[in-house]
């Protein structure tokens, strides 16, 4: 049997905002459409991309050693990429110990997202919640 795959962008917990009581809400990358009330266009493409939180950021630099390209760099302290040199490789990722860098999208089988949102399973019943799927 073929196991039906696709590209998780991410599984956010305990969403209140997507429909009644307590949810997960699992947001799908690859969506064509690009509707008015999307809020996630970086999940639009099925293109990995860098995505980085500069608040989690701890200054330690290992990014910079870990980039191939030169496109990681420290100026005045802070960590910059410049994006026209990044090739999304992930390298930088990594070495990322605080999460500051991570690449969008997972590829995840129906089973392997069925048994993460049904840890939450408790709180769905309690709060009559639920999961809902999103792009």
């Amino acid at each position: 049997m073929i196991a039906i795959e696709g590209k998780i962008f991410n599984i956010q917990k305990y969403s209140i905002h997507d429909g009644p009581g307590i949810r997960n809400t699992v947001f799908m990358m690859g969506c064509p459409l690009s509707c008015w009330w999307g809020h996630n266009p970086e999940s639009q493409s099925l293109e990995e991309k860098l995505m980085i939180f500069p608040n989690r950021c701890i200054g330690c630099m290992a990014c910079i050693k870990a980039c191939k390209q030169g496109a990681i760099r420290e100026v005045n302290g802070m960590v910059v990429t410049d994006k026209g040199k990044c090739i999304n490789c992930g390298n930088c990722t990594h070495v990322c110990y605080p999460g500051a860098r991570e690449m969008s999208g997972e590829i995840m089988s129906v089973e392997e997202v069925v048994k993460e949102v049904l840890k939450d399973r408790d709180f769905f019943e309690e709060s009559e919640g639920g999961v809902t799927f999103s792009g």
